[in-house]
């Protein structure tokens, strides 16, 4: 953890001048910090560049309220006004320490810096071996049904739309048979980096099986939902060139959304089974192409 280099620190309190020694005791430690600056308001945390927040006691209630709303991950160092006394919030996923303000040197100072991003660290290894499947690097069935779970009960609240889209890749097995699973490995990864460099920030493709895969996408119109099953289409036509082979990528796609049902009535399972039924209709026309349920 020598010479840590952190890109940008966020100082959010109420006190400038608490800020301002903050910040100068930050420089007289070993981390190197590109850019350090004070912000009073929590709508200013915005940066998605942001190494580390370090919040004094009064302002974290609001920062843990806006980090929350906002699916913000960050670690979080809370300068607190007495040794005792303050209470880490129970049900969290941000990664959060604390440090007395009275019993700041450079050397704590530095020490508790550290800590907390190398549990930061730790954190995410976990939570990407718990979450990411680790060969492709798309969300697992846990992760994924988590945030369809979350995309509905935005919906409805919003009554805005929820669309996912099932691919049952094609002639995958006899591509492992005859090109080894070497080969089989890299178009597995292929399919998802194809898909992601398509898909918008807040989509989630996820691996549910060996060849089948799942794309969340929360509130998409019709007009969307078909333009994008389209480009996908036309995307996967374009052959891959994987260890000196050029293979193409075929899959059969089932779409359905909640703007084909009419409602907001149907769960997670039952979109999940509509999509399933729908690629089971694909599958019976030749090529890469796709059926709406």
């Amino acid at each position: 953890m020598n010479n840590q280099k952190l890109s940008q620190v966020v100082i959010y309190s109420s006190s400038v001048e608490v800020s301002n020694w903050l910040q100068s005791t930050i420089k007289l430690t070993s981390i190197i910090i590109e850019n350090a600056h004070y912000c009073s308001v929590v709508s200013g945390i915005t940066n998605k560049t942001i190494s580390l927040i370090i919040v004094t006691e009064e302002k974290f209630k609001s920062l843990h309220a806006h980090l929350k709303n906002t699916n913000t991950i960050l670690p979080i160092l809370v300068v607190t006004k007495e040794f005792n006394g303050f209470t880490l919030p129970k049900s969290t996923k941000l990664t959060i320490d604390t440090i007395p303000l009275q019993a700041i040197t450079i050397g704590l100072f530095e020490h508790a810096i550290k800590s907390v991003m190398q549990d930061f660290e730790l954190n995410q290894r976990l939570t990407k071996l718990a979450h990411y499947d680790p060969l492709t690097g798309a969300a697992n069935r846990l992760l994924f049904n988590d945030r369809l779970i979350q995309a509905l009960k935005f919906a409805k609240r919003n009554n805005r739309a929820v669309s996912i889209l099932c691919f049952d890749l094609d002639d995958f097995k006899p591509i492992n048979d005859s090109f080894g699973h070497d080969v089989g490995d890299e178009l597995l990864k292929r399919f998802v980096k194809l898909i992601s460099s398509i898909c918008r920030e807040t989509d989630t493709i996820a691996r549910f099986g060996g060849d089948e895969f799942i794309l969340l996408l929360p509130d998409t119109s019709a007009q969307e939902l078909v333009a994008l099953c389209n480009k996908i289409v036309d995307k996967m036509s374009i052959k891959q060139h994987i260890k000196n082979h050029d293979i193409e990528i075929k899959s059969s796609i089932g779409a359905t959304s909640t703007l084909l049902i009419g409602d907001l009535k149907e769960t997670a399972e039952g979109l999940l089974k509509m999509a399933d039924k729908a690629v089971y209709s694909a599958k019976k026309i030749p090529s890469t192409n796709y059926i709406l349920n």
